[in-house]
């Protein structure tokens, strides 16, 4: 119940950057992390973690190789999620912008990432904030990755299909409010 408290309040100072007065649910989780190949994947980045609900399932699948980095800009989650994953291997947290993500990567010797999973609300940031945030995924994304984003409507379709090939989207009805799971690769 704290948790949920905690959310509601940092939507409250910042509707715009949390986007949902609620968390995520376990089916969206479960949906949103389904087509990662955590026996292959090597480095996998989360956009917006929030309180970690993506970060939970990803973590209890990923193996002893891969590497995990969380970029949150809130400061309220950020210490929520360095409490919560203290004692993780191979798990890296970032209280920054996500447009800076090709540093973020630089910082611990990388410069691509397999799977990139978000939950950043693009209908409700600025238009050109959310083509340079694309811009910079695209740009790390291996050829064969794939960026995983949920959003509550469809409205935004256009600007995923500006920058990727291959785009897929699913409902999830189990979720308040239900949310589509939108998956994009390069081909």
């Amino acid at each position: 119940m704290k948790k949920r408290i905690n959310f509601f309040k940092n939507f409250i100072k910042d509707p715009l950057k949390i986007g949902s007065i609620t968390p995520s649910s376990r089916y969206l989780a479960e949906r949103m992390i389904s087509d990662i190949n955590f026996s292959s994947s090597n480095i996998i980045i989360e956009y917006g973690p929030g309180e970690g609900v993506f970060s939970k399932k990803i973590i209890e699948r990923m193996s002893d190789q891969s590497i995990f980095i969380l970029i949150e800009l809130n400061e309220d989650f950020y210490r929520l999620l360095k409490e919560t994953f203290k004692n993780h291997k191979n798990v890296y947290i970032f209280n920054d912008n996500v447009c800076n993500v090709k540093s973020i990567l630089n910082s611990i010797g990388k410069s691509s990432a397999d799977y990139i999973v978000s939950g950043i609300p693009f209908s409700s940031i600025p238009k050109k904030t959310a083509n340079k945030i694309l811009y910079v995924t695209q740009e790390i994304l291996t050829d064969k990755g794939l960026f995983i984003t949920f959003q509550y409507s469809k409205l935004n379709k256009k600007l995923f299909n500006d920058r990727f090939l291959n785009i897929s989207i699913d409902k999830v009805w189990k979720n308040l409010p239900p949310a589509n799971v939108i998956k994009c690769r390069h081909n």
